[in-house]
């Protein structure tokens, strides 16, 4: 982060114009690299001077990277001599926010000391300029005595100490603005994720009387915002539940703890739906609770199919018919009371078992294997035949063998529906006997003495 972010570069260039002017030094403030931050104030002409020729510049680039370097390593006041002449001072102040070094306040072009004129003809031959142009340059140095330019750093060093603590204030107030931002993000994501939340959101006082309702519980219930504000969740009571249920479910979120159940509700129209609910206090930081929340999801399909799964299951159990599921390798997946009562054993013994393991590998290998694997290809089976049980003997059945589809689409089960047939059989089984008597009698009679006549 770069110093302007923390403390506007307003700011900064009033205080170094200020300080330069109070004590006529030149001053500038630059970044830990070197690179400017601020306009320079009081530059004098011999630093233009001795920049504006490529030796000149080349030097006093080294002597500047020399001064950084000793800046960032140390972060201490730094005073150094010699940058173009030997009495030339440069004084650099270190800019610390946080532990972190930011920049450096800067002031220099001053001399302590006459000038040398020797060593000004030997810089002009250096830098190959005119000795009299260079001469004319170093007089707008800035003559500096010992207690100026210890008065200066003092001043100086105090500037940079608050700087920094104006720039700790800021980062402060930067971090604070931030998590201001990062919080009212939060609560724009948590306030739209509320808004538009497929479960019905319900928040009450410590009463139960509702103070917010998302557009989901209007959508449930028919009642807007404006007409459930105030009022108590009661208002939606269907009468299936005894008092006795809600008492228990306001002592326990009235303790502090969650609540988890199911209520039957009814709309504004009076339509009955099923809610899964879960109701959280919520509580201050003193632990103590200003608000409960309330998460329902409508459950009224599921309720539904439920009960249609129960009222599928009451039909299998009551049915005569042995029904049973088989899987593909070919074990019992279900079996229906009928099924269960034929062979004289209990669900869970038959359940996992494999099919030969009631009705003989003879017959599974010979008779009903062959159909199955039929049936798992896709074919509908129905054939008529015997089968031993071990309850109720033998018995002919009338099988019809379904497949059953995977969620994938893939025959993955089937199911047997088999249908006791044996008094029937019987009765054919007689009817073709007393047939065939009958028969045997007509023929006899046509070739008896009766037929003589």
């Amino acid at each position: 982060m770069e110093l302007t972010a923390i403390i506007d570069i307003e700011i900064l260039q009033k205080i170094q114009d200020g300080f330069s002017d109070a004590f006529e030094l030149p001053a500038i403030i630059y970044d830990i690299n070197g690179k400017p931050i601020t306009k320079a104030s009081r530059f004098t002409e011999f630093c233009k001077f001795v920049r504006s020729t490529p030796k000149g510049n080349e030097n006093c680039e080294k002597f500047d990277a020399l001064l950084i370097n000793e800046v960032k390593n140390n972060k201490t006041p730094t005073i150094r001599k010699g940058c173009a002449l030997k009495n030339i001072i440069t004084v650099t102040i270190p800019i610390i926010i946080n532990k972190q070094h930011y920049a450096n306040f800067g002031i220099g072009q001053a001399i302590e000391d006459d000038f040398d004129y020797e060593e000004i003809k030997k810089y002009a031959a250096e830098i190959n300029v005119q000795e009299d142009e260079l001469l004319k340059a170093a007089k707008t140095l800035i003559p500096i005595n010992k207690s100026l330019l210890s008065k200066s750093i003092k001043f100086l060093t105090v500037v940079a100490e608050q700087i920094s603590i104006l720039g700790y204030q800021n980062l402060q107030k930067n971090e604070l603005s931030q998590k201001q931002i990062e919080a009212q993000k939060q609560i724009k994501k948590l306030s739209t994720a509320v808004e538009q939340s497929a479960n019905t959101i319900v928040i009450t006082d410590i009463k139960g009387n509702i103070e917010y309702v998302n557009p989901k519980f209007t959508e449930l219930t028919a009642y807007t915002a404006d007409e459930v504000m105030g009022k108590n969740p009661r208002i939606l009571k269907s009468g299936i539940h005894p008092k006795e249920y809600y008492e228990e479910m306001w002592q326990t979120i009235t303790a502090g703890k969650i609540w988890k159940g199911e209520f039957c509700n009814k709309t504004k129209q009076g339509v009955l739906y099923w809610e899964q609910v879960v109701i959280t206090p919520i509580t201050d930081e003193n632990n103590n609770i200003i608000n409960f929340l309330g998460i329902k999801e409508d459950i009224t399909e599921r309720k539904k199919a439920e009960e249609t799964l129960r009222l599928s299951n009451r039909i299998l159990e009551a049915s005569a018919n042995h029904i049973s599921v088989i899987g593909k390798d070919f074990t019992y997946k279900y079996v229906n009371n009928a099924y269960t009562k034929a062979h004289g054993l209990v669900a869970n013994k038959i359940v996992g078992t494999h099919v030969d393991e009631l009705l003989g590998k003879q017959i599974f290998e010979d008779t009903v294997k062959p159909l199955l694997s039929k049936c798992f290809a896709g074919e509908e089976i129905q054939y008529e035949s015997w089968f031993p049980f071990k309850k109720i003997g033998q018995r002919f059945m009338l099988v019809k063998y379904l497949p059953l589809l995977s969620e994938n689409g893939d025959i993955d089960s089937l199911v047997v529906i088999s249908e006791d047939i044996s008094e029937r059989k019987k009765a054919e089984q007689a009817l073709l006997i007393e047939r065939d008597n009958l028969k045997k009698i007509f023929e006899a009679m046509e070739d008896g003495p009766i037929s003589k006549f």
